[in-house]
Order: structure tokens, then sequence, then C-alpha cells
């Protein structure tokens, strides 16, 4: 019965192609939309999502201010005792931005927008920061030579690993590993080169924390000490903690303890996106209703067109449930292929935009239309059959055969 009412509906939609096309028309326009909303969304989420995988959610960062440096060191050792004897911290790592004096006109910050020059910090790390801080690591790609060791780090070795674009901006070449250059009257190896890629707030160079002295402090830019912990969820109970350590040396002014929490900032993010989706869609849900209207203004003129043939029917045995059932099938098949037209073109849709996108090196936005979505869109058509076509279906079924059988 189903098959034979498909074919059916199919022989009448086939029947006035340009009608069923200009029917169809105002669901695949919505569905269109819809779908080409639902991809930037989903796209989007993706694209937060990805970015945030950059950063570390398992670290808390202790930056502290004003403090002597006596009393630096006994924070220090506080600190170290504290991750010592700690069972939920796994280590701590150590870095501080340090001064460049001899090219401190060509790498300072404040010379950030001028092209010609170095941008970013100039770090010194102990040899726990690439254990803390591993997915900064990550990032960095040795061109030439290597990068600092632990054991270089800890016998306080005068080696310096330099940022290519930086020792071709001010040594003339990156072909470098083995020179000395002079840093802050302290003779220093160049051990290696490393890049970066394009993004530019990273360190130009890194040295051993153990070689920095007073010559190097920036003041602006105290020691910052990075906690790693075992477990997520012990995050909050160990910042508490580090603040009652920080709160005997000085105020809570002076000193700042915070980490990641990218759970929090997602459901945020998240849920604007969804605000915006969900405003997107409603306007686009108004090309759906009167798409959805047309379909029914046409099905009701079929009924119309089809009285004898519905009365015909009747007459030869079928039931009332039969010719509802077999406009209802109209209705929906009018739908679905609608949506499925809708979705082929929004799907043609983002592989164009991809492939503009993908130009933009600026832009990590890419559209993605899920399997998931397109279930549901093919659903939702299916239940705007049914909505639409429910009325005239019904007026159908209700036909009195020996009227309808009159009628011309």
């Amino acid at each position: 019965m189903i098959i034979e009412a498909i074919k059916t509906s199919f022989k009448v939609l086939t029947t006035n192609k340009l009608r069923t096309i200009l029917t169809m028309l105002g669901i695949v326009i919505g569905i269109f939309s819809v779908s080409i909303i639902f991809s930037i969304s989903t796209g989007t989420r993706k694209s937060m999502k990805d970015s945030f995988s950059d950063f570390e959610q398992d670290t808390i960062n202790v930056l502290v201010g004003k403090v002597s440096s006596i009393e630096r060191e006994l924070l220090e050792k506080d600190l170290n005792k504290y991750v010592n004897e700690n069972d939920k911290v796994d280590t701590m790592g150590k870095t501080i931005s340090v001064k460049f004096n001899e090219y401190e006109y060509a790498l300072s910050v404040k010379n950030y927008d001028n092209p010609n020059y170095g941008h970013g910090y100039n770090y010194a790390i102990d040899e726990n920061y690439a254990t803390v801080q591993y997915k900064t690591m990550e990032k960095i790609k040795i061109k030439k030579g290597r990068f600092l060791s632990k054991k270089d780090i800890v016998t306080k070795m005068p080696y310096i690993v330099l940022r290519e674009d930086v020792a071709e901006t001010l040594l003339g070449s990156s072909d470098v590993v083995g020179r000395k250059v002079n840093v802050n009257n302290y003779e220093f190896e160049i051990i290696g080169i490393m890049n970066w890629g394009s993004d530019e707030n990273v360190p130009n160079m890194f040295i051993s924390y153990y070689f920095v002295n007073d010559e190097f402090i920036d003041v602006e830019s105290p020691p910052v000490y990075i906690i790693k912990v075992k477990d997520v969820k012990d995050i909050k109970e160990v910042e508490g903690q580090l603040k009652n350590i920080l709160g005997e040396y000085t105020s809570a002014d002076h000193y700042d303890v915070y980490s990641m929490d990218l759970d929090e900032i997602l459901k945020e993010t998240e849920s604007v996106v969804n605000l915006i989706e969900l405003v997107f869609v409603g306007i686009a849900s108004l090309s759906i209703v009167v798409g959805g209207i047309g379909i029914m203004n046409i099905m009701l003129v079929s009924v119309s067109e089809r009285i004898k043939e519905t009365g015909i029917r009747i007459a030869l045995g079928a039931r009332n449930v039969d010719i509802v059932f077999q406009f209802l099938i109209e209705g929906i098949m009018i739908t679905i292929f609608s949506g499925i037209i809708g979705l082929s073109l929004a799907y043609g849709a983002t592989i164009v935009a991809n492939n503009i996108i993908a130009g933009y090196e600026d832009i990590t936005l890419k559209l993605i239309l899920d399997f998931k979505s397109c279930i549901y869109i093919v659903l939702f058509c299916g239940i705007l059959g049914i909505i639409f076509g429910i009325y005239p279906a019904i007026k159908a079924g209700k036909l009195d055969p020996v009227e309808a059988l009159k009628y011309e």
C-alpha cells in the first residue's frame, strides 16, 4: 500500500513539473538557509574548541609583584616544598620575561607594530617549563641546532635559542648556530634556531632561568610560577592553598592566581552562538512556513482537481483512510524532496565557501554540515509534510463518492 501510494504520488508530482517546482521553492530556500546557519554555528563551535585546546587546562599560573629578592627566594622555597609534599600537584615550572639590553630597541615590545623588528618577549625558563607548558612547546619547531636541555638549564649554561625571524633581523642570517652573542654584558652561545610560524605573540629567545640576575630582570614582568595539577577537578582547591602561601608574603593586590576554566568559557561562548543561531533559524523558518502554506494551498487545489478521480477510487472500494493516506504521502514527498534539494545546495555551498575561506590564513572558521543535522532536517521536512498536508488530505477523505462521480 505504501509503495503504491508513493508511486502514485510521484506520478502526480511529475505530471505538472513546473507547479511542483514552484511549490517546493519556499521549502528549498528555507531548508538551505537553515542548513547554512547550522553549518556556520557547528563550524564556529569546533573552531572555538580547537583554539581552546591549545591552552593547558591542568595548570595554575601564579604571578607575584612587589616582593624583595630575598622574599622571592623564600617564596620559591615554600612553593617548591608545597609542590613536593602535595599529592594533588604534579610539578611546578618557572619562567620570567627578561631584558635584552643590546637589542632592546629591536626586540622591545614597544616596537610590536614595526615589521622590521622582532615581537614578543624574551623568556628565561627552568627545567620544568617544558613539562608544564607542553602544548606551548609543541608549537616550537627547531629549524637548526637544538633546544635547551634540562641539564643546560640547571647548570646555568650560557646558551640561547633564538626565533628564526629574530636571528635574521638582528644578525642578518638564521644560519648562526654556534655563534656568540653578547647579552647584558654576558656572552651567550646560540645553540638553536626555532620557528613559531606566523604567531607573533611568542618569545624571541629562551635562556636558563638560573642565569638570570638583576641585569636581566624586567621589573614590569615578574616571574610566573606554573603549577601543574594531576587532576583538573582539584584546581580550585590548589588555587586556594596557593593563595594562603602567597598571603604570607604580600597582599592580595600584589599577586594573582588564575587558571584557564575552558569549560566555563565554552559554556558562555556557546550560549551566545546558540542565541544567534536561534534568531537566524527563526528568520529562515519564516520562509519554510510560507513554503508550507504554499504546499497546503497547492494540495487543496490538487484535491479539487482530482475530485472525480477520488470518487472513482472510493467507488472501487478505497476507504476514506486510503484517500487521506494518499494525499498525505504527496505532501510528505514534496517536503522531503524539498529538504533533500535544500541540503544538497547547502552542502555544495559549504564546499565552495570553505575553498574560499582556505585562501585566507587569518580565518580559521570552517563550515560543517554534519550528518546528524541532515537527519534532523529530513525528519523535520517529513513532519512539515504531515502538518501542511493533513487538512487537504482529510478534506479529500471526506468527499461524498456520489457527488464526486457527478463532478465535472
